[in-house]
């Protein structure tokens, strides 16, 4: 009957890497260095670009073909920094890439200036933005990918009877703080051991969500399971918080919404978030403005 809490820690990963920032104080120009981590740091990428003003800096290979004295011709792979001024910005969903296109602005030996070049931004790359006027609105779109729970409305706990994801969600992606997993054996005559797995699984979730959660940051905290899984729960959650006088939960009771999933698997937030019935308790949120948008773009 043991459980099996695993906390994912994403101080460190699964978010954007701000590496350098030199912006002018004046007049808001310079540029920032980046480095993609996820695929949902492709969405903050696509945003952040601008033609036809933008410059991105970023290595790439290049095929260079070299002709000797004779006349002769040998090609080779050079690896090479490109700044291209970006003239159309592209989201190829096969390849979860975002594909660039534009002049070259810094000449080199192997590429003129106005040479029309291509660049590909993928998660694990690094590339620098260069802006005339990094607005507010830029800003913002750094901040909230380099620092993704801030923006964070929505904590979602999808459960099934042993298995539970706790998840923040912000308009952009979904970040794991635990997941909680454990054996619950059968009911059987003359038996406790179901009832008392039960108790332990609904025990586990509930001290996840006390460490994990900020319920002053969140508009909404969803629950949400196939059957009755998700009212046993609930019903235990606001037992034991009254009980031990938890006021984090009791005080923050108002933000607790129940709803349907088809498992405890966190792909089954896709279902809940389709679901125009879920989606408009959910209109005060940043969330519900954003998740069609993401949905087209992540297709």
């Amino acid at each position: 009957n043991n459980y099996n809490i695993t906390t994912v820690n994403n101080n460190n990963n699964n978010k954007m890497k701000l590496l350098k920032r030199n912006i002018s104080a004046k007049d808001a120009s310079g540029f920032l260095s980046l480095r993609l981590e996820t695929p949902e740091d492709l969405w903050h990428a696509y945003n952040l670009l601008q033609p036809p003003t933008d410059i991105v800096t970023c290595t790439t290979l290049r095929k260079v073909i070299q002709t000797s004295s004779t006349g002769s011709t040998t090609s080779s792979k050079v690896r090479m920094n490109l700044a291209l001024r970006i003239q159309k910005v592209d989201f190829d969903p096969e390849s979860l890439s975002v594909r660039l296109s534009g002049q070259n602005v810094k000449e080199s030996n192997h590429v003129r200036m106005g040479a029309h070049h291509t660049l590909t931004l993928e998660p694990g790359r690094t590339f620098s933005i260069e802006k005339q006027c990094w607005d507010q609105i830029y800003l913002d779109i750094i901040e909230e990918s380099c620092n993704p729970e801030n923006g964070a409305e929505i904590c979602a706990l999808v459960m099934h009877l042993g298995l539970a994801h706790l998840c923040l969600v912000t308009d952009s992606l979904t970040i794991t703080k635990a997941k909680i997993e454990t054996s619950i054996p059968k009911k059987r005559t003359g038996s406790n051991n179901n009832s008392k797995a039960i108790l332990k699984f609904h025990e586990a979730i509930y001290r996840a969500i006390l460490l994990h959660i900020d319920f002053t940051k969140i508009k909404v905290m969803l629950l949400a399971s196939p059957g009755y899984v998700k009212d046993d729960f609930y019903k235990y959650l606001i037992e034991t918080s009254i009980r031990r006088d938890d006021r984090p939960i009791i005080e923050h009771k108002s933000k607790f919404f129940l709803c349907k999933s088809s498992s405890g698997h966190k792909h089954a937030l896709e279902d809940i978030f389709a679901n125009p019935d879920i989606m408009s308790q959910l209109t005060e949120t940043k969330v519900a403005t954003e998740v069609k948008i993401l949905n087209q773009f992540m297709r």
